[in-house]
């Protein structure tokens, strides 16, 4: 579970809703058309919620950019540090080759 809640909240978000869609992709019809199950839906209906399902999932879509976004920046502060840190090691090593050096 704490793994779960370590994931950035908007990406929680849409891990859920995507979830939820393969589970039953029936959730989104309400979305679609008012009326998904007969034929008399009123077009302006459907249109408005094809819109909003269209906002829905284009916010979802950038929340998904941003996320990935800011992983990105991560993966390379990461890369960074990774190269600061070997950096360090071999200054480490070149120091611990001086004193053993120096103590013969």
């Amino acid at each position: 579970m704490s793994a779960w809640l370590s994931i950035d909240p908007d990406f929680r978000a849409i891990l859920t809703v995507l979830a939820l869609v393969g589970r039953n992709p029936t959730i989104i019809e309400p979305l679609i058309s008012t009326r998904p199950h007969q034929s008399d839906a009123r077009p302006i209906h459907s249109a408005r919620r094809m819109a909003d399902f269209t906002r829905v999932f284009g916010g979802l879509s950038g929340k998904m950019i941003d996320f990935f976004r800011r992983l990105g920046n991560f993966s390379r502060q990461t890369i960074n540090f990774s190269g600061k840190i070997i950096e360090l090691s071999r200054q480490l090593a070149n120091l611990s080759r001086q004193i053993t050096d120096s103590s013969r």
